[in-house]
């Protein structure tokens, strides 16, 4: 203790103070980066965790999307379907009356004959 005395009794008292201000600036420079980096830590995962939220909403968007256009089409692909049916149909349907008439005719010249 006597050895401390006699050192800080060889310093000037302005000396002293100057060393004391800058170890405090020092500790407190410190912590201010610590803390900074804490900050811009923490900046840095919320957008992340923002990024990927709002990619999950895309995602989301975009699938419900893809699910209403495939059933536009499916309806599109179903009504097509049926328009095909029936033009089927109305082709079979003339294709036997003409086959009827046909046979109609060829009965008509057999009996001719």
């Amino acid at each position: 203790l006597a050895a401390l005395h006699s050192e800080v009794a060889g310093m000037n008292v302005s000396a002293l103070a100057a060393a004391v201000v800058e170890d405090v600036v020092g500790s407190v420079d410190a912590k201010g980066r610590q803390k900074r980096q804490q900050l811009e830590a923490a900046i840095e995962s919320d957008l992340k965790s923002l990024r990927t939220a709002e990619q999950a909403e895309v995602d989301t968007m975009l699938q419900e999307q893809e699910k209403r256009a495939v059933a536009e089409l499916k309806r599109d692909a179903a009504k097509l379907k049926a328009r095909a049916e029936r033009a089927q149909a109305r082709a079979n349907k003339a294709a036997e009356k003409a086959e009827d008439k046909a046979n109609k005719q060829l009965e008509e010249a057999a009996k001719a004959k």
